[in-house]
């Protein structure tokens, strides 16, 4: 996916850091724009930024995960636009899965620390309409 738009959205900097260092590594010809909360997220989103895929954390202030969710479907955006990754630091409770589940955007779920292989392998399966794994559902 050449000039693949990126959106990460995570209250943690450090972890901001690390996934930005990661794309880049993976995807030299990349775009990514970073949020710290589902606030600062749409509102890049109802800017000019229509990213394909958003790395999301679930707890953070302001806004979490959840409630961006929420509003990313009162959006322009469909989930053909683009693809929710769930960036979880722990298994998710029994009644959220089943709410995963629901909601069309989310793709898939990851550990919150991406890899070079995870990003090309998420990328590459997006590519091909698939779910990028069934770990959270």
């Amino acid at each position: 996916m050449k000039n693949t738009k990126f959106l990460l959205v995570d209250d943690s900097q450090s972890t901001n850091f690390f996934n930005r260092m990661m794309l880049t590594k993976a995807l030299p010809d990349h775009d990514t724009q970073i949020a710290e909360n589902g606030e600062e997220a749409l509102k890049l989103i109802h800017g000019t930024f229509r990213p394909d895929i958003i790395f999301l954390d679930i707890n953070m202030p302001k806004m979490n995960g959840w409630e961006f969710l929420e509003a990313l479907q009162k959006t322009n955006l469909t989930p053909n636009d683009t693809a929710v990754i769930l960036m979880l630091g722990a298994e998710l409770p029994d009644h959220k899965k089943q709410e995963v589940n629901k909601i069309p955007y989310i793709k898939g779920c990851l550990p919150k620390m991406l890899t070079q292989d995870t990003v090309l392998n998420t990328v590459s399966k997006l590519e091909n309409n698939e779910l990028v794994n069934t770990a959270c559902a």
